[in-house]
């Protein structure tokens, strides 16, 4: 039951094990969880004007059909501390799309300009570490605080698509499409330092956890650059409310494996931060505060096999 005690407690897509019996002679005993996670969500970039705080554009970067591949490597020190290190990796670009809507209140009530186009997930990834203390409740119940560290990278790249424009004083007057290529790249870097609490039931064979974790704190640092128009703007969003939490199902299948199956959501809640422009065919650059915005969400499910070492 040794293994079974090691791993029972693991997340995918959030790092964490949890030991039963550590009687392993002088090395430190270690597991390694691994996992295929199929993941849908979205990651939403927002303009406001700087001097009405009225929101002006939003972009919509979805996720959808994405398959991560990663996996956990966990140590532990003492029968009660260990620490853990997750990282993960998109291994496809996914089938999403990027809609973006502009409001030009001088023109109408509602949006007035739209578009929608096929993106890729040019590069996705998911580090997360942490250190948890475990608390034995009895009958195979146990309670674990976590404090951690979470980073999460996106980048998108849109092709093609269609519109709808307002232009030359009218309202929704004009309609077309993109040729086939990138128009716009988008990439989120979130840093998420956070508390958390694990709980873990064991029943002979069958286990079960739940978590959740969350944070004031976190930071999004994005990069949109729009490559017709030879512009960048890097946004900074700090102290923006996080919550992740899952639940997951496992089984014993010998002493030496256990799989697993469970269920993670995450969501970054929309925060204003300062946005800096550079327009790089006049050298133009510009700096407004409380100019621009970011959140995410997402959600996934998960296989994964763990081993004792």
């Amino acid at each position: 039951m040794l293994l079974l005690g090691l791993v029972s407690r693991g997340f995918t897509m959030d790092a964490f094990s949890t030991p039963v019996n550590l009687n392993r002679g002088s090395g430190l005993p270690m597991v390694f969880n691994g996992s295929v996670n199929y993941v849908r969500g979205i990651s939403n970039e927002y303009v406001y004007d700087s001097d009405t705080g009225e929101k002006i554009s939003q972009l919509d970067w979805e996720i959808e059909d994405v398959v991560m591949a990663g996996g956990v490597l966990s140590v532990w020190f003492s029968r009660k501390v260990q620490l853990n290190l997750g990282l993960w990796a998109a291994v496809t670009q996914g089938n999403g799309y990027m809609q973006d809507w502009d409001w030009d209140s001088s023109l109408g009530s509602g949006w007035s300009h739209w578009s929608r186009s096929p993106v890729d997930l040019e590069d996705a990834y998911i580090l997360d570490l942490n250190i948890g203390y475990e608390f034995d409740l009895g009958r195979g119940i146990s309670l674990t605080p976590l404090l951690g560290f979470k980073f999460d990278y996106w980048e998108w790249a849109d092709h093609g698509g269609e519109y709808i424009y307002s232009r030359n004083g009218g309202w929704r007057n004009e309609s077309g499409t993109f040729p086939d290529e990138t128009g716009i790249r988008y990439e989120q870097r979130v840093y998420i330092p956070y508390l958390g609490m694990n709980l873990g039931v064991i029943r002979g064979r069958f286990f079960a956890n739940a978590h959740v974790k969350g944070s004031l704190w976190a930071k999004t640092k994005a990069e949109d650059e729009h490559l017709k128009r030879s512009m960048v703007f890097n946004d900074r969003i700090v102290n923006q409310p996080f919550l992740g939490t899952g639940v997951a199902l496992g089984w014993q299948v010998s002493q030496s494996w256990v799989i697993r199956m469970g269920y993670d959501f995450q969501k970054l809640y929309s925060t204003k931060g300062d946005s800096h422009g550079i327009d790089y065919s006049t050298g133009d650059t510009w700096f407004d505060v409380d100019a621009a915005g970011a959140a995410h969400e997402s959600h996934s499910i998960y296989l994964s096999a763990g081993i004792g070492f």
